[in-house]
């Protein structure tokens, strides 16, 4: 699997983004599932707070909103079945890239896909709700640094 990377540390902007291959990763956990990759969203990449949080990262993964057809299941997941069309957002811990063909996610990181709606409204949807979140999390604690 070929995923696109941001790199954190000061290089050219020509070389900010670059693609990595990694093959057969298994399964962080038995709660993830394989899910095969329909539409990924490009969000902007605060970097401040990447290099902040994640000060021991030389690079980190584009690409947090996806959308996509689970393909396999850990033992223990419990909402997904192989073939069920999910949205979600992958956690800023999460070192696989949404920008690529497979990648595995932890259930309690997805929903399903109404039928009716397309990859892209679900995508949508999904970046909303996460822009949502973070905008909770700022009223809530504003002295924090996503405030500032």
């Amino acid at each position: 699997m070929k995923g696109l990377y941001y790199q954190l540390n000061g290089v050219a902007p020509d070389e900010m983004f670059f693609f990595q291959e990694t093959d057969n990763i298994p399964p962080p956990s038995e709660y993830h599932v394989k899910l095969q990759v329909k539409a990924c969203a490009l969000s902007p990449i605060n970097t401040k707070f990447v290099s902040e949080v994640m000060n021991d990262k030389a690079s980190v993964p584009v690409g947090r909103e996806v959308t996509g057809t689970v393909l396999e299941v850990g033992s223990k997941v419990s909402f997904f079945q192989p073939d069920d069309e999910v949205a979600g957002i992958l956690p800023l811990d999460c070192d696989e890239s949404g920008l690529s063909e497979l990648l595995w996610v932890h259930e309690h990181n997805l929903v399903l896909k109404p039928e009716k709606v397309s990859w892209v409204e679900a995508l949508h949807e999904a970046h909303k709700d996460g822009a949502g979140f973070l905008a909770m999390l700022a009223v809530a604690s504003p002295h924090q640094w996503w405030y500032q």
